[in-house]
């Protein structure tokens, strides 16, 4: 770790050199031949000094990168495999969202086809298929404390004349012209619709988001 009271100590030090340095510094002017030496003189002292004063300066930093770096490196395996470990529990989280959907979306297909049979065979009536309404949602899994599905709406460029016409008829701000990752994304998080607009394709990318609260 670093030694500040050290640091201090060679503060001092490079300051009670400089100081009577700059001043003489401060006070040469050139005249004569004679003046120039002496000039070029103090200009290498003060040269020197600088020198000196750097290369102390970047000694007393070299542990504190050392450090830096061998701490760095004593955590990376650590945190490497906790972020490993991170993104194969939302894979297998995300892949049970899905899944979910999908059962959602099979159980509301089957109980729809249901009720249209039974409109049409004359076993229900319209007012009882609107009652009914509710009872054909399926109950669906809610996500485990600490958890969620976070949405990031990305923009990729793939009709340059299409995205140049919105500009001129100003549907877009012309700094979308230069594919900006920024730009282009923030139009597909104002539009949050998947699809091709202007020359965008605007696509949505899920991932689970994990909290680290216990």
């Amino acid at each position: 770790m670093p030694d500040f009271d050290r640091v201090d100590v060679d503060v001092l030090v490079a300051r009670a050199a400089a100081s009577p340095l700059v001043a003489r510094a401060g006070q040469v002017t050139v005249e004569t031949e004679e003046d120039n030496q002496r000039a070029a003189q103090v200009a290498r002292e003060v040269k020197a000094l600088l020198l000196a004063i750097e290369e102390r300066r970047k000694e007393l930093l070299r542990p504190s990168r050392e450090f830096i770096e061998q701490t760095n490196a004593a955590f990376k395996p650590i945190t490497d495999s906790l972020l490993e470990a991170e993104q194969h529990l939302k894979g297998v989280l995300h892949a049970f969202v899905l899944s979910e959907r999908a059962r959602v979306g099979r159980e509301m297909a089957e109980a729809e086809s249901r009720m249209a049979r039974a409109l049409e065979e004359g076993r229900v009536t319209d007012a009882e298929v609107e009652m009914a309404d509710m009872a054909l949602i399926p109950e669906v899994s809610r996500p485990p404390a600490g958890t969620g599905m976070t949405a990031r709406w990305k923009g990729e460029v793939v009709d340059m004349e299409a995205l140049c016409r919105a500009i001129l008829e100003g549907a877009l701000p012309p700094e979308a012209l230069k594919p900006q990752p920024a730009v282009i994304n923030g139009y597909a998080r104002d539009k949050r619709v998947e699809g091709t607009f202007y020359g965008i394709r605007v696509t949505r990318d899920e991932s689970v988001s994990v909290s680290g609260k216990r």
